[in-house]
């Protein structure tokens, strides 16, 4: 099986290799006629090992702010380097994503239609921060600016409205876990909230409603805005926990065959 890197790449490829192969020579000999190997291989730089470091060089990684997932990147980039180093350079490495393994061919085809859409939105997401920043998007960017615009702009725990021309100034607003992170080790949207740093300072290991207990005002403020401004059920559901179950716990387990398919996604994308 060959790999080509690009629908245009493909095209041209079939276009030089046509007419060989209309004269009925095989392919491995086609191939050595147009490309001087019989392998189909582009001619591009390429590099025996994979470098964590130079990915982090590269920006490869600043869309990635789980721990979990960055520790599985450095561990999947030294197994394939010591691979490299056994038996050599591969010919392609192909990653079966968890949840796709039991997928049909059509629901794959909507799958990786989906996933070029949300690639899409995000680059212009970017965009957007990069105008407004006047410097590259990294780290936690993309999802402050998401949370600030579903937000109404506004602080969830304090209520003050968020200020536009400040929101990437260092120290100034936090993207905080509903549920803390080293309770759940959930680090998806549905788990996160933007919030001055100070708020998030105070709220410290605590459910909002925890850090909230004793000011009526304050939590009374709180929950009126949950209800009628966030959209997500599931979301509301967490911001409104007032604390945490035995089957909470247990469901918590549970997600590291989410983080097993979250990894393998963003592996893909390095």
């Amino acid at each position: 099986m060959y790999a080509w890197t690009g629908y245009w790449e493909y095209q041209t490829a079939m276009k030089k290799m046509i007419p060989y192969l209309g004269k009925g020579v095989n392919y491995n000999e086609t191939a050595n006629a147009v490309y001087g190997d019989h392998r189909g291989h582009f001619q591009k730089t390429r590099t025996d090992t994979l470098s964590y470091g130079a990915l982090q060089q590269q920006g490869a990684l600043d869309a990635i702010t789980n721990p979990v997932v960055l520790r599985a990147v450095s561990q999947s980039c030294k197994v394939i380097n010591a691979v490299v180093r056994r038996y050599g350079s591969p010919q392609a490495v192909h990653i079966e994503p968890v949840r796709e393994m039991s997928r049909n061919f059509a629901d794959r085809q909507k799958m990786d239609k989906q996933y070029q859409e949300n690639r899409a939105a995000n680059e212009r997401l970017i965009k957007q921060i990069e105008e407004l920043k006047g410097s590259r998007a990294t780290g936690h960017d993309p999802v402050k600016f998401k949370l600030f615009r579903d937000q109404n702009e506004v602080c969830l725990y304090s209520g003050t409205k968020l200020q536009t021309v400040r929101l990437f100034e260092p120290g100034y607003v936090d993207v905080d876990h509903i549920i803390p992170y080293s309770i759940c080790f959930d680090d998806g949207y549905r788990n996160k909230v933007l919030v001055l740093a100070s708020e998030n300072r105070q709220k410290g290991n605590r459910l909002p409603l925890e850090y909230m207990v004793g000011d009526t005002e304050k939590t009374g403020r709180f929950i009126t805005w949950v209800e009628t401004g966030v959209r997500d059920y599931r979301k509301c559901q967490r911001l409104l926990k007032q604390k945490l179950t035995d089957e909470d716990l247990e469901g918590f387990m549970e997600r590291n065959l989410s983080d097993t398919q979250y990894i393998t996604r963003r592996y893909i994308t390095c």
